[in-house]
């Protein structure tokens, strides 16, 4: 049991490490204007994408896909001297995953399942389930993206982008009671994460 707790307290430790590039661009948009906070965005991003390289020896699929969109359009941000390339990535990262996400409901092996699979072990139920609410989250995060990029200030929109990703965060922990319905019970504990053989 202890160590059904100790991978449940290291994965949410590397989870919020995720969470810390997002987290100095909010602190440094206080102290500097949008393109230099932006710089100090991508820097932190290839930092964290370094350490947990170093840690993990490899780099989950969706930590790799964001990071390639953050450190891609922030340096484009940058040379264009445009806060709009840095905000609309986020437009595209979000519809690109909710298209995925729908294409990925009629495969043999649903996205999230190919993705977490080795670490969580569901019922086909419980990965249609979490692909049709990750679904959700992707597109209404992509629509709300867009109505701020067209109706706010870009200084704006990174306190929306904060609080937009605690509440996605937020969600992400209330699945746990759908793995916990959804399990497999002969391979996982209650949460449904694959206990350690």
């Amino acid at each position: 049991m202890w160590y059904d707790w100790y991978n449940m307290v290291k994965t949410s430790l590397l989870f919020l490490l995720e969470c810390a590039p997002m987290v100095i661009f909010y602190v440094a948009s206080y102290q500097y204007n949008f393109i230099t906070s932006t710089i100090i965005y991508v820097c932190a991003t290839i930092a964290v994408v370094a350490a947990m390289l170093l840690y993990q020896k490899r780099l989950p699929a969706l930590s790799l896909i964001f990071g390639f969109f953050v450190i891609v359009s922030g340096i484009l941000t940058f040379f264009g001297d445009n806060p709009d390339i840095i905000i609309f990535s986020d437009t595209v990262y979000f519809f690109l995953g909710a298209a995925v996400l729908y294409r990925s409901h009629r495969w043999p092996k649903p996205l999230l399942e190919r993705l977490f699979g080795q670490s969580f072990d569901l019922l086909p139920a419980g990965w249609r389930r979490l692909t049709w609410y990750w679904f959700g989250i992707f597109l209404v995060a992509g629509i709300s993206n867009e109505v701020v990029r067209h109706t706010m200030t870009p200084e704006w929109w990174i306190g929306f982008q904060f609080w937009r990703s605690l509440i996605i965060i937020t969600l992400a922990f209330c699945l746990f009671p759908v793995c916990r319905q959804c399990c497999n019970s002969e391979t996982t504990n209650h949460w449904g994460v694959r206990i350690a053989r």
